[in-house]
């Protein structure tokens, strides 16, 4: 099954099943300005002596208008522009291109059917395997091009969805392109295409279920054999729960399986089956208190790929691929595979959160990292072990007003047998943003 969306489906910034009912002739237009600043070192090769200290900033502008002439009918049309200096080292690059970000429609004929068609930004659950459509291009965007439409009767929605991702934007293009190809990111590294169904309920008070059927087909990587990936067709089946035991006491638990294939290049690579499994679990507990502390433990496994095995078992994150667990640890990523690519990972993960202030919010999580699988093979940055390391990590988040946020990120890397460098790597952001939104 190859799913294709046609061209002329363009998106939105809202969710199915969010589809608005309200005042009719209703325009609302909003605005936002984001601005921050990134420093890391020793998050790729863990090596003090190698020169790859950086540090750059974003400055994103993102506008968008919805209307809604009638209750149940709303159309929505977002723009955005990131602009990207990097200044150690100097290098001369702007990023001045502008995209569409959301152009859709959303219908709700019925209390029971939603229907969205467009370019949309959309996620499920914690965004395990649907969070991010544009992955290549960091935090710019993460939309989806395609269709969705829902089924609820009570308290149980049931969603068919259909996506296809160019790994540029051949749908709708881009405004005032640069014409250095390094100024102009990609938007995946290769086409990408999603189609299944998404079930999500509540079927008591302390229950809630998700669950997941999909087609994932990844294609044209340009950059095979050297560094990308061949074609892969494979089926996603999994779930999520979540358990409200009270007195703030919570599990929260996903799996999946993936099964299909990796396709044949001739005089490159024989094809092979693709069998992965991924999955994570956690218990919070949350206090009472005028603080709101919470603390947690948590598992993550995702399985790697033997190369003494005929078949590919690595773990692919299908569009989950955006710092679920980590902004240091996405680029560690990079020389096994791509930015995000989380795949052949097991964590043991703590986190305390707490808000002091009801402007400030704290958190602060460790992870102890390792790998199903030794990644000596693939270069000079890899060790014969399997321990990855060491990650510790603090956050402070400030609303300053409604329309004023803030926050500081620092994270802390200390790699293990994994790598053949063992060096302390650290990420350092800070960001403020303005939101401007107006309802007429």
């Amino acid at each position: 099954m190859r799913v294709v969306v046609p061209a002329f489906l363009m998106s939105s910034a809202c969710l199915v099943a969010q589809v608005p009912q309200g005042p009719k002739n209703r325009l609302e237009l909003g605005f936002e300005e984001r601005v921050r600043m990134e420093d890391w070192d020793n998050i790729q090769d863990h090596r003090d002596a190698t020169a790859d200290y950086r540090t750059h900033y974003r400055f994103r502008t993102r506008g968008w208008a919805l209307w809604r002439p009638v209750s149940n009918l709303e159309f929505s049309l977002g723009l955005v522009n990131e602009v990207r200096k990097i200044t150690r080292p100097d290098l001369a690059q702007n990023y001045r291109e502008l995209l569409v970000e959301s152009l859709s429609v959303a219908w709700k004929p019925s209390a029971a059917w939603d229907f969205k068609v467009g370019r949309q930004n959309v996620t499920r659950g914690e965004g395990f395997i649907l969070m991010d459509g544009t992955p290549a291009d960091g935090s710019r965007t993460m939309f989806f091009d395609g269709a969705i439409a829902g089924w609820r009767a009570g308290d149980h929605l049931l969603e068919m969805m259909v996506f296809r991702n160019q790994r540029t934007d051949w749908h709708l293009g881009a405004l005032n392109e640069s014409g250095i190809p390094v100024e102009r990111p990609k938007l995946g590294e290769a086409n990408e295409s999603l189609g299944g169904f998404y079930y999500t309920g509540q079927v008591r008070k302390a229950t809630r279920l998700e669950g997941y059927l999909m087609r994932m087909d990844r294609t044209a990587d340009p950059r095979f054999p050297v560094k990308g990936q061949p074609d892969r067709h494979f089926t996603l089946a999994g779930g999520r729960w979540v358990e409200e035991f009270g007195r703030g006491l919570s599990l929260t638990t996903e799996a999946a399986l993936e099964r299909g294939r990796v396709e044949e290049r001739p005089g490159v690579l024989a094809s092979q089956d693709l069998k992965a499994w991924g999955g994570y679990t956690r218990l919070r507990q949350t206090f009472d208190m005028a603080w709101k502390p919470s603390v947690a433990a948590g598992l993550i496994g995702l399985s790697g790929d033997d190369p003494r095995t005929p078949q590919v078992e690595g773990w692919d994150p299908v569009f989950g691929r955006f710092p679920k667990w980590s902004d240091l640890y996405v680029y560690s990523l990079v020389p096994e595979a791509e930015v995000a690519m989380w795949s052949n990972l097991r964590m043991t993960e703590l986190e305390v959160k707490a808000q002091p202030l009801k402007w400030l919010g704290l958190r602060a999580a460790w992870y102890h990292m390792g790998a199903f699988q030794a990644q000596s093979q693939k270069g000079a940055n890899f060790g014969r072990g399997t321990g990855r390391g060491d990650l510790a990590l603090v956050r402070a988040d400030l609303t300053v007003a409604p329309s004023w946020k803030a926050h500081l990120l620092y994270e802390h890397l200390k790699a293990g047998s994994f790598y053949a460098n063992h060096d302390g790597g650290h990420f350092l952001r800070a960001e403020v943003a303005y939101t401007f939104q107006k309802g007429f």
